[in-house]
C-alpha cells in the first residue's frame, strides 16, 4: 500500500495500481486503499474503469470520502457526464465545506460549464484561506493563460504554484509551455534543467527533455527518451504525436504512421498530429489519405496556413 502511494506521488500511475491491487490481495482495507486507487486510476485517464468501480463505494473517513469523490467528480466530467460530476463533487462539499480538494473541484466544473469568472471567484477565495495549495495556483494559472489570454498573470500563478510545492510537475510543466508558446528555447531549457533536478524520472521530465531534444534537431535523443514513454502511456496523445513527429524526421515512416495514427485515434480534434501524419501520407505518396485527414481541418472555416499548404501540396 505505501509503496503504491510513493509510485502514485512520483508520477508513477501504472505502478501504483498494480501495487495497490496487490495490497487488495493481501486483504489490506478497501477503504484505505479506495481514494488512492481512485487517484491512480484518474491519472491514468482509466474514467470509466473509476467509475465503474467506485460510484456506489461510501467510506466513513472524511478526508477519504471527500478524496473519492473528488476522483469520482473528474472521472465524470472527462466522460461529459456532467449532473454525475456536480453530484459527486457536492457531496464532497457536504462531507467537508472548507476541504480545498472539493473546492478546487468545484472551480473545475465551472470552468468546464466555461464560467470562467465563478471558477475564478472560486479560487480566489480558497487562495485566501489556503495560500499554499498549489493545485488551486496552478488551475488559476490556466484560466488565466487559455480563457483570459494573461500570460503575465498566468505565470505569476505558475510560480506561485512552484513556491507552495517546488516539485509540483504540472507547474514546471505550464511554465516550460509557455515557454515553448512563446518561442523561448533557453527559458523552456532553463526551467526543464530545474524540472530534472527535483523530478529526474518523471514522465513529464522525460517528456520535456524530449522536446528540447527535438526543437535542437537531436531526433535521436528525443526517440531514446520518447519510447520509454510511449511504452509506459500508449493512449498519451502528447507523448504519442511527438515520438511520431521524431521518427518522421528520422525517416522511419511506418513508426511514424503508426504513432501519429493513435494519437489521432484518442484525439481526433488534435490538430497538430494530424498535420505531422498527412506530411507522413504525402511522403508515402498517399494523397488521398492525406487529404482526408487534413479536410476536417480545412473544412472548419478557421483552418491554419500549415494545414491549408499542406492540401494545397
Amino acid at each position: 500500500f505505501l509503496l503504491g502511494k510513493a509510485l502514485l506521488e512520483s508520477g508513477d500511475a501504472a505502478g501504483a495500481e498494480a501495487e495497490l491491487e496487490r495490497a487488495l490481495e493481501h486483504k489490506y482495507s478497501d477503504e484505505a486503499v479506495a481514494p488512492v486507487m481512485a487517484k491512480a486510476l484518474l491519472n491514468s485517464r482509466q474514467h470509466r474503469k473509476l467509475t465503474d468501480r467506485y460510484a456506489k463505494f461510501e467510506i466513513a473517513d472524511f478526508q477519504g470520502a471527500v478524496d473519492l469523490k473528488v476522483a469520482l467528480a473528474m472521472a465524470y466530467a472527462a466522460q461529459g457526464q456532467k449532473d454525475e460530476a456536480r453530484a459527486a463533487v457536492n457531496r464532497a462539499l457536504s462531507i467537508k465545506a472548507e476541504s480545498p480538494e472539493a473546492q478546487l473541484a468545484d472551480a473545475r466544473l465551472k470552468a468546464g460549464e466555461n464560467d470562467i469568472d465563478a471558477a475564478l471567484l472560486t479560487l480566489d477565495a480558497l487562495l485566501a484561506k489556503a495560500p499554499a495549495t498549489a493545485p488551486a495556483w496552478q488551475l488559476k494559472g490556466d484560466l488565466l493563460m487559455h480563457a483570459k489570454s494573461d500570460p503575465v498573470g498566468a505565470a505569476a500563478a505558475y510560480r506561485k504554484a512552484i513556491e507552495a510545492r517546488n516539485d509540483s510537475p504540472e507547474a514546471h510543466a505550464a511554465l516550460i509551455t509557455l515557454a515553448f508558446a512563446q518561442k523561448d528555447l533557453e527559458g523552456a531549457a532553463k526551467q526543464v534543467a530545474e524540472l530534472k533536478k527535483l523530478l529526474p524520472n518523471h514522465p513529464q521530465t522525460r517528456f520535456f527533455e524530449a522536446q528540447i531534444a527535438f526543437a535542437r534537431s537531436d531526433f535521436k535523443k528525443a526517440r531514446e527518451l520518447l519510447q520509454p514513454l510511449v511504452q509506459a502511456t500508449p493512449d498519451n496523445p502528447r507523448v504519442l504525436h511527438l515520438a511520431g513527429a521524431t521518427e518522421f524526421k528520422l525517416d522511419a515512416l511506418s513508426q511514424a504512421e503508426t504513432l501519429l495514427a493513435n494519437a489521432v485515434k484518442v484525439a481526433p480534434n488534435f490538430v497538430g498530429a494530424r498535420r505531422v501524419l498527412a506530411q507522413v501520407y504525402l511522403r508515402e505518396r498517399q494523397p488521398a489519405r492525406a487529404q482526408a485527414l487534413l479536410r476536417p481541418i480545412v473544412d472548419s472555416g478557421s483552418a491554419d496556413s500549415e494545414s491549408l499548404s499542406l492540401m494545397g501540396q
